[in-house]
């Protein structure tokens, strides 16, 4: 379940108020007795959403892991090309 999942993501030093926030949501049931029940969910921030998503163990994880390696070296490349070309002058 989301709350088992989501404690276990939050053991990887994640902190409430900082990497994510507590949201409460008010939901219909089919219950007369009880038409409304109370569901918690966390609002993550981008930082620790991408963390999570680099933790998971499958494809779609391992996706991220690859593009995002990829993005960190391509400004390395781009700095590289971008260097300015020396002429010499000669008087």
């Amino acid at each position: 379940p989301y709350t088992q999942w989501f404690g276990r993501m939050a053991e990887y030093g994640f902190t409430e108020g900082e990497d994510y926030t507590l949201v409460s949501q008010i939901c219909e049931t089919n219950n007369p007795k009880n038409p409304n029940t109370t569901i918690m969910n966390h609002q993550l921030t981008i930082p620790m959403a991408k963390e999570i998503c680099m933790l998971q163990r499958n494809d779609k994880g391992k996706r991220f892991r690859t593009s995002s390696r990829a993005g960190l070296q391509r400004p390395q490349r781009l700095q590289r090309s971008q260097r300015p070309t020396h002429t010499s002058t000669s008087a």
